[in-house]
């Protein structure tokens, strides 16, 4: 029938967004607004029979398998919406109930917002314009803080917020700034996210090195920069800043 042609179209869409990437398959699974676990059960009352509908069928088992893997591994963000939930006055499992709507549609309004920063702020600091770079990126991290304890799914993207911030908040002078940012890319929990999200472990250090050095803790930065030189040995700058201390290769 025209009517689970439509249907199966629609789940097709849905499967296509969803594979490989958390996020959407969380909003497909979470959203009041789409509400997509509702329509997969609709959807199996009414084309009930296998044989008829096995196409139907099949979309429908991927989807609800998929489903069932991001409820498991987003566990403790979906426990702290219903205990949210709560608190607001609602009973936490409802997807009708006004609470639990505002609590979810929130999330997703953040998540917005936070992607809206993060674009406006990268072509900020294309454009130098680091003030700017670091209101947006903070702009930012504070609407995603309020979930990165609950789940991994923004790990990345904070960390590549942290290392683009940084490099602006050295431009600005603040030194100081930029070293909270570098200690957390540089610390082993950060190094296998970090690499995910493409950022340089070797210009966070140079970057570390360069602001120890400014705000006058010299021993430190000649630390930084010199392992850095031991990693890096063609590259220039390293090779003038640490000349400055006279530790070069040369006078080793």
């Amino acid at each position: 029938t025209i009517a689970s042609t439509v249907v199966e179209e629609a789940f097709t869409t849905l499967a296509a967004i969803c594979l490989g990437d958390d996020l959407n398959a969380l909003q497909g699974l979470l959203s009041p607004k789409l509400r997509m676990k509702k329509h997969i059960q609709d959807a199996k009352n009414i084309y009930q029979n296998p044989v008829t509908f096995k196409s139907m069928h099949q979309k429908i088992l991927y989807l609800d398998t998929l489903f069932a893997a991001i409820e498991k591994e987003q566990e403790r963000l979906i426990q702290h919406f219903k205990e949210k939930e709560k608190k607001e006055g609602g009973d936490g499992d409802d997807d009708d109930d006004q609470s639990s709507a505002n609590c979810k549609e929130l999330f997703f309004e953040n998540l917005n917002r936070a992607e809206s920063e993060i674009r406006i702020g990268y072509g900020s600091l294309q454009d130098e314009k680091y003030d700017e770079t670091v209101k947006q990126f903070n702009n930012a991290l504070q609407l995603l803080q309020p979930y990165v304890a609950y789940t991994t799914l923004f790990r990345e993207t904070t960390l590549a917020i942290r290392w683009r911030r940084a490099r602006a908040l050295l431009e600005l002078g603040d030194a100081e700034a930029c070293l909270a940012d570098t200690n957390v890319l540089l610390s082993p929990e950060a190094s296998g996210g970090a690499s995910a999200a493409s950022v340089d472990r070797t210009e966070v250090l140079k970057t570390h090195g360069k602001a120890l050095i400014k705000i006058g803790k010299l021993e430190e930065g000649k630390e930084a920069l010199g392992k850095l030189r031991i990693m890096c040995p063609q590259d220039e700058e390293i090779a003038e800043l640490l000349s400055k201390f006279d530790i070069s290769d040369g006078d080793k």
